[in-house]
């Protein structure tokens, strides 16, 4: 009797030294572009945390030229983010990623998105700053510090949670 072509089993090709070294430099190469995803993203939580910080001071001490660096510094975080995109479209295009690690990086396409938008959101607040340079404000500005506050926190929190894996840290900031 003849076995069908779909009842045969097939075999495991043995893997050669060179091909198991050769997998190990590849997944040690992926490794480092992950560590440096990790570090472009905390990299722009910093960006993005001092255009925060620049924003707000320059928004209560009505200071234009603050206001005008913090404004500035927008175009670095925007540069900043097509790097990650970069990095993230290399990562699916060369390493062909599954399961965990595409998750990985898919997160890091969507924060770096929302994290641009809070940059946007800085340098937004330092126009406001800048039209409403010499008007005195009619009430104290503390809230909108404790905000801020609050925002960097949220912040710090979701860029740790992200590169440790940290599913609690997440949830925390939610």
């Amino acid at each position: 009797k003849r076995c069908s072509a779909s009842r045969l089993i097939s075999v495991q090709r043995i893997t050669s030294p060179v091909e198991l070294v050769r997998r190990d430099m590849m997944r040690d190469k992926y490794e480092m572009q992950l560590r440096k995803l990790h570090a472009e993203m905390i990299e722009m939580g910093t960006m993005i945390e001092q255009a925060i910080e620049t924003a707000i001071k320059a928004l209560v001490a009505q200071d234009t030229e603050l206001a005008k660096k913090a404004i500035e510094a927008d175009d670095a975080i925007d540069h900043q983010e097509r790097e990650i995109e970069n990095l993230c479209l290399k990562l699916f295009l060369t390493q062909q990623p599954v399961a965990g690690d595409m998750r990985n990086i898919s997160a890091a396409l969507k924060m770096v998105t929302d994290m641009e938008r809070i940059g946007d959101h800085a340098s937004d607040i330092s126009e406001l700053t800048l039209c409403m340079a010499g008007t005195p404000y009619i009430k104290k500005l503390e809230h909108v510090q404790q905000m801020a506050k609050e925002t960097i926190v949220m912040l710090v929190s979701s860029i740790e949670a992200y590169v440790n894996a940290d599913e609690k840290k997440a949830k925390s900031v939610i």
